[in-house]
């Protein structure tokens, strides 16, 4: 937590600096939340809360100060706003001087309301992933129960406005195929929304790349599911993906927005996945890339030989996160993993707990509301529900407390960090492997 106390320090940076990183940041009031655009987000107290906002919104601090002449009270938001400057800059503030922050143990949500926004505009996908979430490519996408564009950007304001959700991932299906997209963007980036793009990259050429970002698009993920073709289209089941998949990569690149790709793991490409960090910045050059575990879901379901224990995957995972920083790429890992199992703290990979109707408001195609885009029951539609009857009803309410999380998972000291990792997966898999580490763990 961030609060105001004190230090004296120059004033003449607040200014020049509030207006260089307003772009990225973003005060929520309504649970005193700082979120750096798109996930990263520090608990402020009300009247950091309060200071910081108007700061970013554009009084000076001189203005400031002429309303709070009080010279220690001068200090302590001197003292907040260097500490806020450093936790921007990606300082760890767990072991600072600086009186401002305070440091807790965690135990529970640090907000009310969605931190990340993602909208699925379509299922239709020109591939035929074996492991995607929604099924998309594997049968005929119902265009008739997909939202048209007015009802689209409905649900952007509804984000914007009512969830107070800063950033947006356009995703599918494969969301290329919508003739629709830059209108989205440029609609989402009005509305003072970051706009991220989650895509496979096949159907992305030199002038698409350039009317995307023209658009206000900020960030593009690509999904690549191998180092080579032989891999990547195992998983994808379309000739020629890959090379389709690497052009387009190299079309964002050229416009110089920020890319990074991401991988899917299963059984196919677990065994190469250590060539991901030098294959990546060697083709491409770029610094930073993304994995996640396959989730037992849409096309999934059927295909139980590509799925990757926890067991197998948190050692994978940590020789990934090994390779990578010899090679000087950041690896980010997505997917929840039991602390018992693997500890993606102590390994340097964060707290990945699951999210549903949590941190993310997901949104299928059709407006619905569902606890993550893996699930397939909605809690409510956007289009006919209000978005607070939705996010605080008892149905929402049971996943954001983490119900469905196995039983013995409720007892451990761990819970709030992993909160027993993803539900769909324990659904599919059982827990027999959980109950195997936890008795480990008792043993020593």
């Amino acid at each position: 937590m961030v609060k105001c106390l004190n230090k004296p320090d120059h004033l003449s940076w607040v200014d020049e600096y509030m207006r260089n990183v307003k772009e990225y940041l973003s005060v929520r009031l309504e649970d005193n939340l700082l979120i750096k655009r798109p996930n990263i987000i520090h608990k402020l107290n009300p009247s950091g809360a309060v200071i910081l906002n108007r700061l970013l919104n554009g009084l000076s601090i001189y203005k400031l100060f002429k309303e709070i002449p009080d010279h220690s009270r001068q200090t302590q938001i001197i003292e907040f706003l260097t500490a806020i400057r450093a936790a921007v800059d990606g300082i760890d503030l767990s072991v600072t001087s600086n009186t401002a922050v305070e440091t807790k143990l965690f135990s529970g949500p640090l907000h009310k309301l969605p931190v990340l926004s993602e909208i699925a505009i379509t299922y239709a996908c020109n591939l035929k992933c074996s492991f995607c979430y929604a099924g998309c490519g594997q049968c005929q996408s119902n265009t008739s129960d997909t939202m048209t564009e007015n009802q689209i950007k409905r649900v952007l304001n509804i984000i914007r406005k009512d969830a107070l959700v800063p950033s947006v991932s356009f995703t599918g299906g494969e969301p290329a195929t919508v003739r629709f997209l830059q209108n989205l963007i440029q609609y989402a980036t009005n509305l003072g929304m970051r706009v991220n793009l989650i895509t496979n990259g096949t159907l992305i050429d030199s002038k698409l790349a350039k009317q995307l970002v023209k658009s206000g698009l900020k960030s593009v993920q690509v999904s690549l599911e191998g180092s080579s073709a032989d891999i990547h289209e195992k998983l994808t089941q379309v000739s020629g993906s890959f090379q389709k998949t690497c052009d387009g990569i190299r079309a964002l690149q050229e416009t110089g927005i920020h890319v990074h790709t991401n991988t899917t793991l299963t059984t196919i490409n677990a065994e190469t996945a250590l060539e991901f960090p030098h294959f990546i910045k060697k083709q491409f050059g770029l610094q930073r890339f993304s994995m996640n575990l396959m989730i037992p879901a849409g096309s999934g379901i059927a295909n139980e030989n590509l799925w990757l224990s926890y067991s197998n995957a948190g050692n994978l995972i940590d020789r990934i996160k090994k390779v990578s920083d010899s090679a000087g790429v950041d690896f980010m890992w997505y997917s929840p993993v039991p602390l018992c199992i693997f500890n993606t703290i102590a390994n340097g990979l964060g707290a990945k707990g699951c999210s549903a109707c949590d941190g993310l408001l997901s949104v299928a195609p059709n407006g619905d509301v569902l606890p993550c885009s893996s699930y397939p029951q909605p809690v409510g539609n956007l289009l006919k529900t209000r978005f607070q009857e939705i996010w605080n009803d008892n149905c929402t309410t049971f996943f954001r407390n983490k119900s469905e999380a196995p039983s013995q998972c409720f007892s451990c000291d761990n819970f709030a960090l992993c909160n027993g990792a993803c539900p769909l997966y324990w659904k599919n898999c059982g827990t027999a492997e959980l109950s195997k580490h936890s008795q480990r763990l008792q043993e020593k």
